[in-house]
């Protein structure tokens, strides 16, 4: 979860949850409290063309999905409160892999991006290049942006004297100059404990918490 600390509202958050459908009310529930967050994407969703958006809706709220065309699984969806400003950026995203654009409009403030993303564990380096693809013309904007998601690649933190799992991927990071937020580990089993959940920010100065 962060907030972005100049502007006035925001709460963002990102999960992944496998399956959107049965956790339709739960989620619903969570969105009716008193802090729940104003935007919220949510990754592994399954969704496909065969359910309708009416089924997916949830009041006080619009919403912007990306479902896996090719077959089952996967999908993105992000809820933003229904008193945001914003425009879905078709612009900047690939068919190819599953990223979600969205451009936050407000009176008074700049503009700035939010890319939810969901990179399946048994991708390829392609996914790299593609990703990469976005970045770069989102990079000309010269704009505000942070990206969230499920990118099942393993951040190791400063202090971790070990070579990068994919070296390609920290290449983009560094390259881009952007910073990664989260310190803690994302999932964590019996034998093994990694940061693959992450978020990244062009403008760490503004992100609170």
């Amino acid at each position: 979860l962060i907030y972005l600390g100049t502007h006035s509202y925001n709460q963002i958050e990102n999960l992944n949850i496998q399956h959107l459908l049965p956790k339709l009310d739960e989620i619903k529930f969570h969105l009716c409290q008193p802090l729940s967050p104003q935007i919220i994407g949510f990754c592994e969703t399954f969704l496909h063309e065969d359910i309708e958006n009416q089924t997916i809706s949830i009041n006080q709220y619009l919403f912007e999905r990306m479902d896996r065309v090719k077959n089952r699984g996967g999908g993105i969806i992000v809820y933003i409160s229904d008193d945001i400003p914003y425009t879905r950026r078709y612009d900047l995203e690939c068919t190819d892999i599953e990223s979600v654009w969205i451009e936050i409009r407000l009176s008074n403030k700049q503009n700035f991006l939010l890319n939810f993303t969901y990179r399946p564990p048994n991708s390829n380096q392609s996914w790299i290049d593609l990703y990469e693809s976005q970045i770069e013309l989102t990079d000309q904007l010269n704009m505000e942006f942070h990206l969230l998601g499920d990118f099942n690649l393993q951040y190791l933190q400063p202090h971790e004297h070990k070579l990068f799992t994919n070296s390609k991927w920290s290449d983009l990071i560094t390259s881009y100059g952007l910073e990664q937020l989260i310190q803690t580990p994302t999932r964590v089993t019996k034998n093994t404990s990694t940061i693959i959940d992450l978020i990244y920010t062009n403008t760490k100065n503004r992100v609170t918490e």
